[in-house]
């Protein structure tokens, strides 16, 4: 998602500093969620479901633009179903009805 993030700040010709004062974050975070983790930790940068909302209206993108990749894939079975229910009941109930509403979203295309 970091990649993603740089290249729609990019391609609105924004700073770091004006993209993160329109997104309502700080510079710092939103270099942390381009990055993709904390330079200062190493570890992964997970952004709440508000967070996502707060930049998908801040770009004005549907937040599932967020996780959209650029590249087209044929495969449509190249994912593990189970494994991808797992990781959704770990959830905080409300990140699991953001990826409920996602996905109910995307199924009526």
């Amino acid at each position: 998602m970091g990649e993603k993030l740089h290249k729609i700040r990019s391609e609105k010709n924004l700073s770091l500093r004006e993209a993160a004062k329109i997104l309502g974050v700080s510079h710092t975070y939103l270099d942390m969620l381009e990055k993709g983790y904390n330079p200062q930790t190493g570890k992964p940068i997970n952004p709440t479901a508000e967070i996502l909302q707060q930049i998908s209206i801040g770009y004005k993108i549907p937040v599932e633009e967020l996780f959209m990749s650029d590249q087209d894939t044929d495969e449509e079975d190249s994912f593990d179903a189970a494994a991808i229910a797992d990781r959704i009941e770990k959830l905080r109930p409300e990140d699991r009805n953001l990826v409920v509403c996602l996905v109910d979203r995307l199924n009526r295309d």
